[in-house]
């Protein structure tokens, strides 16, 4: 449905090219539907960013005061990622996705 909204209106939208959407030569807006898809991203986007980070209810630590600070949350990261990478079960999983990825993509 972008696509036939897009493609029916000329490549550049204020000036008329002289020609109709029959002639051979005719070029639809075909960047259109990428700048209405943007525009929606980006709307959605900014709606999204207006939510609060966390939410916070009456019996949860951080309604009490306790917060954790960043560096906390980047050791735990760390460390999580070290034990992630010694199950060899889960690096093969992940050494196969990427190779699929390769192997599609090329």
């Amino acid at each position: 449905m972008l696509k036939d909204i897009s493609i029916h209106r000329p490549i550049c939208i204020p000036l008329d090219p002289g020609i109709d959407q029959r002639d051979p030569r005719w070029v639809g807006a075909w960047w259109l539907g990428f700048v209405i898809c943007g525009v929606c991203i980006s709307i959605w986007g900014l709606t999204l960013f207006m939510f609060p980070p966390k939410v916070t209810g009456a019996d949860s630590p951080e309604a009490s005061g306790v917060e954790k600070n960043v560096l906390s949350n980047i050791k735990g990261l760390i460390s999580n990622n070290k034990s992630l990478r010694q199950h060899n079960i889960y690096c093969g999983n992940d050494i196969s996705f990427h190779n699929v990825n390769v192997a599609v993509g090329s």
